[in-house]
């Protein structure tokens, strides 16, 4: 497929399996020879508003497996290869704001997770004077169908159909509201592309939520403790006034 004559090749894969991973390896090593840009980029939004202690190994599996392990099994995959070619590089993992804020449920442990192990990937390539570099994306809402992941959870990773209560109707509600509201995925991607291009580590396409990354360091260097905020409050907080989420 070419479209405004750059060429796309397609792999249907599934990211938390790792053998899924090295057929996408495999695919572009084939079609086009070498590989010098990836960004692992799949997620999906679960857990919701459900309390920590409630969630089931089937949400953690599911969540994890594709924010988390979908991550690692590619940087395990393709950091090798681009080595082995000697000609630098670039590995883009996608975070999340969340991933720098309190909580955020399984959602956010998988975000910081994600944050991370892209900080250790970069430590370990500049210590070895590699020519391949790495960034992690920290976006905040952008219009994309990730609050509708359910669609394709694994059957057997099937969990009990969520508890519809006032607070679950109410964060579904906000984040929809968000999402529609939210920066464009090709905006992203061009802040995606300078980052690369400047070697830049933290990419944060939304400045107006450097007060509540730089609310959570000073919290942590005062040795004090989170805000009694729920994950939807927080965002509520900072939104007066802010033009760009």
């Amino acid at each position: 497929m070419r479209q405004q004559e750059f060429e796309v090749h397609g792999v249907l894969a599934d990211v938390a399996d790792a053998a899924g991973v090295q057929r996408i390896a495999d695919e572009a090593l084939k079609t086009f020879g070498k590989i010098h840009l990836v960004c692992n980029n799949a997620g999906v939004a679960g857990g919701g508003a459900v309390p920590i202690w409630k969630t089931t190994d089937n949400d953690w599996a599911w969540v994890f497996g594709v924010n988390f392990w979908g991550v690692l099994h590619g940087v395990r995959t393709f950091t090798p290869i681009m080595l082995e070619q000697g000609e630098g590089g670039h590995i883009v993992n996608t975070a999340s704001l969340v991933g720098l804020m309190y909580g955020g449920g399984i959602y956010g442990v998988s975000k910081h997770a994600v944050v991370a192990l892209t900080e250790s990937l970069y430590r370990d390539l500049q210590v070895r004077d590699s020519q391949v570099s790495a960034s992690v994306l920290c976006p905040g809402f952008v219009k994309t169908r990730n609050i509708d992941a359910e669609r394709n959870r694994p059957d057997r990773l099937a969990g009990a159909p969520p508890e519809e209560t006032d607070a679950t109707k109410a964060l579904r509600d906000f984040a929809e509201t968000m999402i529609r509201q939210g920066m464009s995925p090709e905006d992203v991607a061009e802040l995606v592309f300078e980052a690369v291009r400047d070697d830049r580590f933290y990419i944060l396409p939304h400045p107006a939520w450097d007060d509540t990354f730089r609310d959570r360091a000073e919290t942590i260097l005062s040795r004090g403790n989170p805000p009694r905020l729920d994950f939807q409050e927080q965002f509520q907080e900072r939104l007066s006034g802010k033009d760009q989420w």
